[in-house]
Order: C-alpha cells, then sequence, then structure tokens
C-alpha cells in the first residue's frame, strides 16, 4: 500500500525514492537517503539506477520474504477479507513441488516446474487463500546410487562391494547433504515462495514411516504379495526396473548399439538360424529341425522346443525329443498353440523359460523345469553338461562363442543379415542405464493393480481429478485398464529396505517315524522390526502344530522398495498428517489432500498415478483435485535438454551470468564419456561463445513459460525488466514533482476533477487485462496470463498511454492544470496494478519497486476510493508490506473501469497521429517542417461505425459528431505528436463530399478522411489523393493477422507433436526412423515458426 506507516527491514540493495524534509516528518516511520533529495529548482527528483542489475536487486528479498515467513501460510479468518465473493471452505491451497533427484543440481527444466508452481502459489496467496507450496527432495533410488558408484570408481578406484553396505551408504547420505543444499538454494534463488518449514526427504523419519506402515498394510490387507515371475533385468545396475521404466527401440536393419560395459558396440536386429536334430524315446535321430533366435547366448537354458499342434510338417514330431546342442541331453518337444504361430518362420520355437516372459508361460502349461544361466552382473553361469567352456564370458562373448561353436558342429546356417533377409524386432533398453534388458526369472514383491486402477480411472473419469491438459485423459484412461501387476522391489542398497522378513523353521515330517530328518520351510511377514517379525512368526506357525522356536531363521529382505512407490505415497506424509496424534495412513476428512499438482508429462504413470492409486487407498480421497501437465523442456532448436547434447544449463548460470570457461567446467565436472563430453563442449562453443550475461530470475521466469529455452527470449524479457524499472523512474519523478499539487487538491476534495480521454482509456484498458489475466490463470494458462500483462504494460500503457501524457508532464503542450494531477494519480493507480498483475511471474523485481512505490506519500488509498465510486479499500492491507500479501486486481473491482466510447476517443487519436506519421515518412517530410493543417472529413451515413480493427479490436460506435467532439477536444494533442500548424473537423454529406486537389488524403474508415494541407517548400511532387496509402496498411495488417493465425497453427501442430513424442507409448513402440522423422518435422516447424516471428516483427 502506498500509504502504509509500518516500518520494515528492507534489504541492502534498497534505495528509497526522494522526499523533502516536510515530508520526513510527515512520515517519520520511512528512512530516506539525503543524498535523494530533490533539488531547491523543483525539478523532480533524482532517478534511481537507469541501468537494471537483476543481481543488486533480487538476492536481498529472498532471505526477507523467509524471515518475515510470508512464505508460510495465514491460520487467520482476516486471509478472507481480499475477495468478499471467496466461500469460507475455500481458504487453504495446498501444493506439493515435484521433488527432485539429490543426484545432482537442478537444471532448467526443475527451474521452469518451479516457475510455474510459484505463479499459482503467489496469486492463489493475494487472491486470500492460505498458500502451502511444500518443498523436498527425493532420494532416487537408482539414479542416486549409480552415480556414487561413479564417484566411487572415479576418486577411489572402489566399487560398492569393496567398500561394504553401511560404509557405501553412508557415502551415499554425504552425497545427498551436499546436493539437498545446493537445491535449495537454486530453488530459492528462482524466488521460490515455498513453505520451507515443512521441507522434506523421502528418506526422512515421517516418511519412512509412512512408507514401511503402507507396506506393512498393504501386505496384511493381500495387495502386496511375493512372487516367481520373470522381470526386467538391468545387469549395469544389478536391478530389477520396471515396465514404464523399459524403453524399446524399434530395429528394421540390423543395427550396432553401445552396451555398458562392453568395449565394442553390439549387433542388434538379426536373427540366427541353427539345426536341432530330433530324436525318439531311444535317442535314435529321426529328423532336423530348424529353430531361429536373435539371443545365441540363451541356448543354453533351452530345456525344449515347441512346435503347433496343427503344423502338418511336424505331425510325426509330437511327443519325441531333440538333442540339446551343447550338453546332448534329451529335451522334449510339446505342442503348444499359444506360443507358436505355425504361419511365422520356421514354425518350430526354442523353450528357455527362465529368459523369457512368454517361454516362462509355456513352461507352467507344460511342466518344464527351469534353468538360469546368467549372473546377476551378466555373465554365463552354467552347470550343464559341456557348458563349462562358456562360464564367466559376457553374454555378448557367450553369443560370439555359441555361434562359433554351433558353427564348427554344422548346426549354424547363418542369419538374415548374411542371407540378406528382412527382419524386424524389438530390443528393451534400460532407461536409467542405457543397458540391454535381459528377462530373468526371480521372486520379486508386486502390487495387485486391478482395484487401486480402477478407483485411478473413476477420479479422472468422474472429474474428481482433472487432467489439464484433456487430451491425456485417454492416455490416462487406456494405461491404467492395461495395466499390469507393478513389481515394486529393487536389489540396491540406497532406498526404503523391504520391511518384510524370510522366516525359515525346521518342520517336522509327520509322514514319517519320529526323530527322522525334517523338512524346511519359509514364510514371509511383514513387520517394523526383526523383534516384530519374530512374534508374528511364532503366532503363525502355531497353526502347523509342533516347532521349535530355537530353530527358527529370522533375516530381513536385502532388497528396497522402487523409488516410486515411497514418492507414490508423499501426499499422505505432507498433507494428511497434521501432528503427533495423527497417521498419515488414516482415512482424510478432507474432500482431497492438495488442490494443484503441476509437473511434466513424462511422469504421468511413474509418478502421478501412483500418488492416486496409493494415496486414495488409505485417505478414500484423490491426492490432488488438479493435475497440470508440461512437456519437456528444450532448447532453442526444440532439442531434449540433454547433457551430453551440452544444452543442460544450471538456471543459476542464466540468472547470475556464466563465462564460457565457467560452462565448460562445470561440464567436465559431470561424470560424462569422453564423446559426450567432446559433443557437449562443442555445442556450449556454438550456442554460448561469449558465455551467458546475467539475466536474473524475472527475466528467466518470463520465458520459461514459454516451454523452450531461447537465451535471445530471456534477453528481450530483461529488457522488458528494464523497462519497468525505467517506467518507475518517469512515474516517481512525476508523482515527486507534483506532490503539492496533489496534496493540494486531495485537501480541497479533488472528487470533482474529471480525468481525460487518455486517463479513462488506460484504465478501462488495466481492466480488460485484470480479466484476462485472471481468467486465463484461473484455466492454468499462465504463460498466456503473464503475455497479456506484458503486451497491455509495454502496448498500451508505454508506447500509448505514457507516450501521450509526457508533453503535459513536461509542460511543452497546453492543458489544464488539473489533468496534470489526474495524469499522476492515475500513473500511480495504474503502475501500482501493474506491480500486482506481475507480481506472480516476476516477484523480485515487483517487489523492489512496490517497496519503493509505498515510500511515495500520496494517500492511494483514499484517492482510489474516493475517485473511483467502487473502488474496494479491501484492495489494500494497511498491515502488510509486501506485494506478496497485497491482493491481485479484482476483474470484479476493476470492471467500472471499462469504458469502450474512452477507448475508442483515444485510439481515433492514435489512428489520426500514426496515419499523419504515416505521410509524413512516405513522403520523406522531415520533422520540423509542420503541415499547415489538417482536416477530419466525416461524413454523415447510415453505417457510421469507425474501423477500430485497424487497432486490433471490435468495432466500436462513432457518430460524427463524437468524432467531432473527440478532435475539438484533443486537437492539441494531434498538433503536437502530428506535427501540424491547425487541426479542425468538419462533418459533410456523404454524397457530396469532395476531395480537394491540393491536399494529401487518406481514408481511415468508412466515414472518416483526414486531409492533410502542405506548404510549397515540403517537396512533395505528387498532390494525388493517396487514400490507398491507409488501405495498404489494413493489407498489411491483414497479412500480419494470417501470419499469427499461421504461427498459431504451427504452435498447435508443435505441440501435439512434442506431447505424441513424449509419451511413453511412443518411445516404447514408434521405430527409429519414425523418432527420426518426428525430429526432423519438429526442426522444420521450429524453422517456420522463426521466419514467421522474423516476418512479424518487420511489420511491426
Amino acid at each position: 500500500m502506498i500509504t502504509s506507516t509500518r516500518a520494515f527491514k528492507r534489504p541492502n540493495s534498497f534505495i528509497n525514492p526522494i522526499y523533502n524534509t516536510r515530508l520526513l516528518l510527515r512520515y517519520p516511520n520511512f528512512k530516506y537517503y539525503a543524498s535523494q533529495i530533490h533539488n531547491s529548482n523543483n525539478e523532480g527528483p533524482k532517478t534511481i539506477n537507469k541501468s537494471y542489475n537483476p543481481n543488486d536487486i533480487e538476492t536481498g528479498w529472498i532471505d526477507y520474504w523467509q524471515k518475515n515467513n510470508l512464505n508460510v501460510p495465514k491460520t487467520r479468518k482476516e486471509s478472507l477479507q481480499f475477495h468478499t465473493d471467496m466461500k469460507n471452505e475455500e481458504h487453504d491451497f495446498y501444493m506439493l513441488a515435484p521433488p527432485p533427484n539429490v543426484t545432482g543440481v537442478l537444471h532448467l527444466g526443475h527451474a521452469m516446474t518451479a516457475s510455474i508452481q510459484d505463479v499459482f502459489a503467489r496469486w492463489y496467496r493475494m487472491k486470500g487463500y492460505n498458500v502451502s507450496w511444500v518443498p523436498g527432495t527425493d532420494h532416487a533410488g537408482i539414479s542416486t546410487q549409480v552415480i556414487v558408484e561413479k564417484k566411487l570408481a572415479k576418486d577411489k578406484k572402489l566399487t560398492r562391494h569393496q567398500l561394504g553396505r553401511e560404509e557405501f551408504i553412508d557415502e551415499v547420505w554425504k552425497w545427498k547433504n551436499s546436493r539437498e543444499s545446493l537445491i535449495s538454494h537454486q530453488l530459492k534463488r528462482i524466488g521460490s515462495s515455498m513453505n520451507w518449514d515443512k521441507e522434506y526427504f523421502t528418506m526422512d523419519t515421517d516418511h519412512s514411516k509412512t512408507v514401511q506402515d503402507a507396506f506393512i498394510t498393504l501386505f496384511n490387507n493381500g495387495i502386496i504379495y511375493r512372487d516367481t515371475r520373470t522381470v526386467n533385468w538391468s545387469c549395469a545396475l544389478q536391478s530389477v526396473i520396471s515396465d514404464i521404466e523399459v524403453d524399446h527401440i524399434e530395429l528394421d536393419t540390423p543395427t550396432f548399439i553401445k552396451v555398458p560395459g562392453s568395449k565394442k558396440p553390439i549387433l542388434f536386429g538379426v536373427m540366427y538360424d541353427f539345426v536341432y536334430t530330433v530324436v525318439d524315446k531311444q535317442r535314435k535321430e529321426i529328423g532336423k529341425v530348424t529353430i531361429s533366435t536373435t539371443r545365441p547366448e540363451t541356448i543354453l537354458g533351452d530345456v525344449a522346443v515347441a512346435i503347433h499342434p496343427q503344423d502338418d510338417r511336424y505331425m510325426k514330431y509330437h511327443d519325441q525329443y531333440v538333442l540339446h546342442p551343447v550338453s546332448q541331453e534329451m529335451i522334449p518337444i510339446v505342442t503348444d498353440p499359444v506360443l507358436v504361430d505355425k504361419d511365422f518362420g520356421t514354425g518350430v520355437v526354442k523353450i528357455t523359460p527362465s529368459h523369457d516372459l512368454n517361454d516362462y508361460e509355456c513352461s507352467k502349461r507344460h511342466g518344464l523345469p527351469l534353468r538360469n544361466v546368467l549372473n546377476n552382473d551378466g555373465t554365463i553361469n552354467t552347470d550343464i553338461k559341456n557348458g563349462s567352456q562358456f562360464n564367466g564370458l559376457t553374454r555378448w562373448e557367450a553369443r560370439e562363442k555359441i555361434i562359433d561353436y554351433m558353427d564348427k558342429l554344422g548346426m549354424y546356417k547363418g542369419n538374415t543379415r548374411e542371407n540378406d533377409v528382412e527382419f524386424f524386432t524389438s530390443v528393451a533398453i534400460c532407461s536409467r542405464s542405457g543397458d540391454v534388458i535381459e528377462p530373468l526369472l526371480m521372486p520379486q514383491w508386486y502390487v495387485k493393480m486391478d482395484d487401486l486402477s480402477q478407483q485411478a480411472i473413476r477420479y479422472v473419469r468422474d472429474q474428481e481429478i482433472t487432467i489439464i491438459p484433456s487430451r491425456f485423459e485417454a492416455h490416462w484412461f487406456k494405461w491404467l485398464s492395461e495395466i499390469k501387476d507393478w513389481c515394486i522391489s529393487r536389489q540396491l542398497w540406497w532406498g526404503h529396505r523391504v520391511p518384510a522378513y524370510k522366516v525359515t523353521f525346521n518342520l517336522p515330517n509327520t509322514a514319517k517315524p519320529q526323530n527322522q530328518v525334517t523338512t524346511a520351510k519359509e514364510i514371509w511377514v511383514a513387520a517394523k522390526s526383526i523383534k516384530e517379525a519374530q512374534e508374528i512368526a511364532i503366532d503363525k506357525l502355531k497353526s502347523y502344530g509342533e516347532y521349535n522356536i530355537n530353530n527358527i531363521l529370522v533375516e530381513q529382505d536385502e532388497d528396497v522398495l522402487d523409488t516410486w512407490f515411497s514418492s507414490g505415497l508423499l501426499p499422505l506424509t505432507v498433507f494428511n498428517s497434521s501432528g503427533e496424534n495423527s497417521h498419515a495412513l488414516e482415512k482424510s476428512e478432507k474432500k482431497v489432500l492438495s488442490h494443484l499438482l503441476e509437473t511434466g508429462n513424462d511422469i504421468l504413470f511413474f509418478w502421478v498415478s501412483r500418488m492416486v492409486m496409493l494415496c486414495s487407498y488409505f485417505s478414500k480421497c484423490p491426492p490432488f483435485k488438479t493435475v497440470l501437465l508440461h512437456p519437456m523442456i528444450c532448447d532453442s532448436s526444440g532439442r531434449k535438454m540433454s547433457k551430453s547434447l551440452g544444452n543442460v544449463l544450471d538456471p543459476l548460470s542464466v540468472i547470475e551470468g556464466s563465462s564460457l570457461e565457467t560452462l565448460k567446467n562445470e561440464l567436465k565436472s559431470g561424470l560424462l564419456s569422453e564423446k559426450e563430453l567432446e559433443a557437449g563442449l562443442k555445442n556450449l562453443c556454438y550456442e554460448y561463445p561469449n558465455g551467458i550475461p546475467a539475466y536474473g530470475a524475472d527475466a528467466l521466469r518470463m520465458t520459461l513459460s514459454q516451454i523452450n529455452v531461447d537465451i535471445n527470449a530471456v534477453k528481450e524479457n530483461y529488457h522488458f525488466i528494464n523497462k519497468l524499472w525505467n517506467v518507475y523512474n518517469f512515474v516517481s519523478q512525476h508523482a515527486i514533482k507534483n506532490i503539492d499539487k496533489v496534496t493540494k487538491a486531495i485537501e480541497e476534495n479533488y472528487v470533482n476533477m474529471q480525468l481525460s480521454i487518455f486517463d479513462k482509456y488506460i484504465l478501462s484498458r488495466l481492466s480488460s487485462v485484470v480479466t484476462s489475466s485472471n481468467k486465463y490463470l484461473e484455466k492454468h494458462r499462465s504463460g498466456i496470463a503473464a503475455e497479456r500483462v506484458k503486451s497491455f504494460i509495454l502496448r498500451d500503457f508505454c508506447e500509448s498511454y505514457i507516450d501521450y501524457i509526457k508533453p503535459v508532464m513536461f509542460g511543452r503542450i497546453e492543458s489544464s492544470s488539473q489533468n496534470e494531477i489526474t495524469h499522476t494519480l492515475t500513473l500511480l493507480i495504474v503502475f501500482e496494478s501493474c506491480l500486482r498483475l506481475l507480481h506472480p511471474f516476476i516477484p523480485f523485481m515487483t517487489e523492489e519497486l512496490y517497496k519503493k512505490l509505498a515510500g511515495i506519500p500520496i494517500d492511494l488509498q483514499r484517492v482510489s476510493k474516493d475517485f473511483f465510486e467502487k473502488w474496494d479499500t479491501q484492495q489494500y492491507v494497511d498491515d502488510e508490506s509486501s506485494v506478496m500479501t497485497m491482493a491481485y486486481p479484482s476483474s470484479r473491482i476493476y470492471k467500472q473501469f471499462s469504458d469502450q466510447i474512452a477507448e475508442s476517443k483515444a485510439r481515433l487519436i492514435f489512428d489520426i497521429v500514426r496515419t499523419i506519421r504515416m505521410v509524413r515518412q512516405t513522403h520523406n517530410i522531415p520533422k520540423i517542417k509542420p503541415f499547415d493543417s489538417v482536416a477530419i472529413l466525416t461524413s454523415v451515413s447510415d453505417n457510421s461505425k469507425m474501423d477500430a480493427g485497424l487497432c486490433g479490436n471490435e468495432f466500436i460506435n462513432m457518430n460524427p459528431s463524437l468524432i467531432a467532439e473527440t478532435i475539438d477536444n484533443l486537437g492539441n494533442n494531434i498538433k503536437y505528436f502530428g506535427g501540424c500548424n491547425d487541426i479542425y473537423c468538419r462533418v459533410v454529406d456523404d454524397s457530396k463530399r469532395t476531395l480537394d486537389p491540393e491536399t494529401i488524403s487518406v481514408s481511415i474508415s468508412q466515414n472518416t478522411v483526414i486531409e492533410i494541407y502542405f506548404s510549397n517548400d515540403m517537396g512533395v511532387e505528387s498532390k494525388d489523393n493517396i487514400w490507398g496509402d491507409l488501405e495498404k496498411d489494413k493489407i498489411k495488417q491483414n497479412k500480419q493477422n494470417k501470419l499469427l493465425k499461421h504461427r498459431e497453427k504451427l504452435e498447435e501442430q508443435l505441440e501435439m507433436l512434442v506431447s505424441k513424442t513424449n509419451n511413453p507409448k511412443y518411445q516404447q513402440f514408434a521405430t527409429t526412423k519414425a523418432k527420426e522423422a518426428d525430429v526432423l518435422k519438429a526442426g522444420q516447424i521450429r524453422s517456420k515458426i522463426d521466419r514467421l516471428n522474423s516476418q512479424i516483427e518487420k511489420m511491426e
């Protein structure tokens, strides 16, 4: 509030405006610098620094907000007084920040998420809500363990196994603590107004308890269970990963792929053919069959071959055998119509149940044995006859040796590459490590998904949860309807250890005489401790009859839980626990745990769906009301951010600036391969040859709302904020210069003063932008809301209003003293409103300028209340000193300023001046040579509408008399800005209107013509009617509108394409060619958009 007398601590960077000694006495609570007091000539105040330095401004406000607890939600009823139409039950707004992984520091993608979320946190806070936006970090089991393992190998030449589990975990905690503090600093530096008092880590005590209790409850309720199945095994990680962590590369040609742990690329996309010998039960050879496989190394694990029961070619081989090519043991031929397609290939399939999901299902149907031939690290380990020669080899080395072995036996018949046969296949890749996935059979923990997924579907279908953009609802329904049970155990050391215990005991065999050998048995129990597990085990074993308590062995599972399981429970820990006596897993009394979740669309299924399923099971309500998704952030070329490309930037490099050498050193400090480092350094030199200037957090935030990161766009927004800085100079200068006049007007009751047309115009435009910004923020379109406010400030406030009142404010044009006062008051009201409108988007500069503006001793609250009849005093709160806690401009209040007639009148003046300037430019007439006179001829006609479309707005009625009145009242403005000695308006009969041949005439609407009279020394060669000039301008405007529409369509196409390529299903099933084609298409669209932007800029 401008008249607030509350003392407040300011950051060291604060410089107050200028005031005289009398004002210091009048407002003793404000501190002013003596050097800033305006001079005796009353020329106005000395301005603040003309050059805007974001680092000087931004750093002080971070501590100010936090020390004054402005980020903490208020638990007071007064918060509802901002808006009288706000319902009592709507006073809370909860939002969970997606926790960044502690694998490293934040990049621009994280900054974008934080910036978008902060817009809504600040907007809701300014609307009077008690906002709790909770930050945190994720332990990121696999990713963090891999990072620390690489660091150990690099620094100490040790593996985690050499170090030991406990010491390794200590190393990870050290890493986590160092990264967590850096992440918090980055988030604060971006301006995130988070509730730091509730900051969490996904392995802290409270959340670990929630995770443990949730597992135990789900286990006891039969939703979590243990089963032996084929899993996705990453040999590089030596852990299971989930289905949605597997990427699929579609191959239609033989392709070499770099695989972790292999010195050379491995060939994929090839089918190998081998001949097996068919024998009868007496081991007599009765024929040959050809089998095909893409993984020859798994031949060591073959336990059978399968044929279709109705395949005529192999009817004679029913119930027969083949000889295993290595061990020479007889393995059965089974008939299986489910597994075998008789029309595909040779119609014979090798069965390796421990290394293929389909083979495993076949083995269960036929009672076949299981034979695992791989160690966890991907090396061969087989006990079959003649198999020891392959033991210890990597799977890739074993592949080559198997082929060579079979070739020597005459059993290898070549491959599709050698035989020039077309072949299509898919290779499963671990998204975490880049390793080729091995299907392995092993026991794991699973979550039953049927009921949980159906509940998640119902929430979205019944609109209890809204997903934005809505097109993702179809993906939601499809994915959840096809979901399989979720494997949640991981073979890692870092993470929440599975709270399950294996209980092994000796059970007497009642079928045998007493004192004979007993049979070992085991059961699994879930418990909080080994002691509790023992107690539960004893209770369960009582049902078995006799048992010896001394022979019970209780061991906790070595595995940890999937990171997404723990992070899927976060809303319960953060929002469903209110204290020591409250339990996070209790049924919630709320209708919803939180209100908005803003995150990337790439984790809709990884994280968002898991939160909905797990949290709703316990709380019986949705974890959030709205899910707002944004696409993955791209660089200026539309490429995904990647360290190997050198386009991943620390947001602080953009905020505080960074030299090219610093950028290079940051890239070198990472754990990149030589090839990745070389490519990254090359890209840095290309993109940022001179480094990155310090653009500040505000400029970066404005840019990130557009998703793509282009340093030129950041620079543009930096200039916009610098413009705002200069506007404050102008506003404060004239506010102080006119302080005595304004004070006197206030004392003499200024209510009867009349606003000028330009004052009414800008207030009407302000009303429009307030409505627009609120509308788009309500629709969660923060980027559009920001652009609307920015456009208003640049075009309406600066280019139109301020430019047209400058002559009055500087005394260069005749005007009443009242205009100077109303202009001053209007400047203050509009600028103050702009700061509140902009605050969610650029918090630092708006806070800085609001503090400075608050020091100007003009009772703006009284001005607003009296000058504007319906002004709501609740727009200002006397006991607050931060713009963060002020009310966001309300459409309900500002709509009173809407005045289409005033806008039409002002635009008429703008159009006339613009037309005169156009004529001057067209005929190269110097500005120092004024036109003799300008006549505005307006005709009487039935359709007397001015074409306001010249300014991009709707047609507005203006009859000839209103035009004449406007010209009469504002003629001085036209003379000053247009450069003419005289201006007048005539109303003429349309049918009798003629054009003076001694003038230049331009039509600006259907019924209005400008006639410009000139002297002979102006050098105008032709005096013909050039009414077409403005028609050309209309054509130009129409062309520009077409370009804008074309750009909009291209942007929609790009958004759809980006959404498509970010879809997990696309990543899974799309071929390499299709992906390359889409990348090319996206680049072409972006190039078209860039060309359109250049064309549009040239036309402006």
